[in-house]
């Protein structure tokens, strides 16, 4: 029984094996490739913001209203900044540049920060205090 049980495992162990080569061998065949070309997404490497296409480079997100005091201060939702900070990088693997702009009580915040506490981090560690900073808008650079 015992030799039996092994037999019928290593018979759907060798179909198995069969299958992923048969697939691997048919994946990398010409026709496979011409069918399935139109479905694929294109791969863009970029190392400017030149590379980039827009649908329409005026698209900004903006998160929130503010404005600016007569005494040169930013106000957001009933709290008061002394600077109104735009902060322009690169993220990982990006093929654009992205803006932040945070209305701030920091005078100065690194794009490191910027792109952290805009929601991308999952570090609770890595957002500002709502007194220190807020994000209102952010957009890519075209």
């Amino acid at each position: 029984m015992k030799k039996k049980i092994t037999i019928i495992i290593s018979i759907i162990i060798v179909l198995f094996i069969a299958g992923i080569i048969a697939l691997a061998v048919y994946r990398s065949s010409e026709g496979y490739r011409q069918k399935n070309a139109a479905n694929e997404a294109q791969v863009v490497v970029g190392s400017s913001s030149t590379d980039c296409e827009a649908v329409n480079p005026d698209d900004k997100d903006k998160f929130k209203d503010y404005t600016q005091n007569s005494d040169g201060t930013w106000e957001c939702e009933g709290n008061t900044y002394k600077y109104k900070l735009e902060i322009t990088g690169r993220m990982n693997n990006a093929t654009c540049d992205t803006t932040f702009v945070y209305l701030s009580n920091i005078e100065e915040i690194t794009f490191d920060q910027a792109w952290k506490a805009s929601g991308l981090s999952s570090d609770m560690n890595d957002y500002f205090d709502i007194e220190d900073a807020v994000l209102v808008m952010w957009q890519n650079v075209y």
